[in-house]
Order: C-alpha cells, then structure tokens, then sequence
C-alpha cells in the first residue's frame, strides 16, 4: 500500500528553475510513483487530492491533481483519492501564520475581501480518514473532506482571534497588490509569494462529503 501526500517545499508558491512545481509534483511526481507501484506489485494506492480538482479548473494545482488523479485511476489498483477542503493544524501554514500576525501586528492582514468560502477540517480528521482508506474502508473511489461547517475566511480570523483571547482589526489587501508584488518576488531563492499563491488563498474550498459519509 502506497500512500501519496508529497508537496514542494515551497508550496503553494511554485519555484520553476528547481522543479518545485504542483505539474511536477502532483502530477508528473504522482504519475512515476503509480508506475512504480503497480510494478512493485502494491494493491492499494491512496492519493491526497484537494476539493476543487478538475481538467479545466481555473488554478494549475487543481489542474495537476487532476492529473495526478487520473494517473491513479487508470493504474488499475485498488485506490482511494482524498479530496480534503481547507486543512488546519498544530503546525499548518496556513492558520499559523494568521496566528503570527495576531500575535505581533495590531491588525490582521488578508489578501482580499476574506468572503471566500471554507470547510475547515482538523488535521487529526484528516489523517483518520487516511488511515481508514489505508485498510480499503471506503472502497475505491473519490472522496471529498470538509469540515461540518461552512465559513468565509473573515469568519475563521475572528473564531482564531476568540479562542487567543484578544480581538484585532482584520486589514483586508486587494488581492493586486500581493499578486504584483509576487511577479518580483517569485524569483527569489526561496520566494514568499508569486501570483499563482495570491490565487490560491483566495479561492474557495468547499467539499461534498455525502459520499465519504455513506460510504
């Protein structure tokens, strides 16, 4: 049994020149380990996708997860793709860094309106569901993970804030601004931003978990 979480070190900000792209990684790097698998003889193949994958979604990782997807599904195997909605934790990179600007800064600074729409789901749950698919249990097949609660993101800053104690201003960045400054700063060694992040932390991540639920 394989199971397939890889992502580039610098995710979600893509790096070209070291092939430290989500084409490479979640689709060309998932379609290798299939064929690697299969040869090996691996019954199982569990793949992290993402909800919002598709073969004409308007961002490149849903685009590359797709195709990572479909590597699998044609691999023959026995398998499972997980699409997991907005994913927090511990030591996510997503929530924390809200966290730090809570803790240092006077305001809360969002790319955007903050009104895009999330499932929050707890890291915790999202490996149960892993290690469940892990021993065939659900069935092969596709299957999306959220949270039970659907909220914008202004919505998560303010539950984050209420459970540190202390409110603070939420200070919302129109989304040019990071996205121009991310065409410069895309070429750094280690980039910070490009405007394929800016994209992707503004867009929606909603998840139907009917089909996990039943299954």
């Amino acid at each position: 049994m394989v199971i397939q979480v890889l992502t580039f070190p610098t995710f979600p900000t893509e790096k070209p020149r070291r092939r430290f792209t989500f084409e490479e990684f979640d689709h060309r790097g998932t379609e290798r380990m299939v064929t690697a698998a299969s040869g090996a003889g691996v019954g199982r193949f569990v793949f992290g996708s993402g909800s919002g994958a598709a073969p004409d979604a308007p961002h490149v990782w849903f685009r590359a997860k797709w195709g990572g997807e479909e590597a699998v599904r044609r691999s023959g195997m026995e398998h499972a793709i997980v699409r997991p909605s907005w994913v927090y934790g511990p030591e996510d990179r997503a929530l924390n860094r809200f966290v730090t600007f809570h803790r240092w800064l006077p305001v809360v600074p969002v790319v955007g309106d903050g009104r895009q729409r999330l499932q929050p789901v707890f890291i915790d749950d999202v490996a149960e569901v892993f290690a469940q698919a892990a021993l065939r249990q659900p069935p092969s097949g596709t299957y999306e993970l959220g949270g039970p609660e659907e909220m914008t993101m202004n919505e998560v800053l303010e539950t984050m804030m209420e459970v540190r104690g202390r409110r603070k201003p939420l200070a919302h960045v129109p989304a040019a601004l990071p996205r121009l400054a991310g065409l410069f700063l895309q070429f750094l060694p280690n980039p910070p931003l490009s405007p394929q992040a800016v994209e992707f932390v503004t867009g929606d991540a909603l998840a139907d978990t009917a089909p996990l639920l039943a299954a």
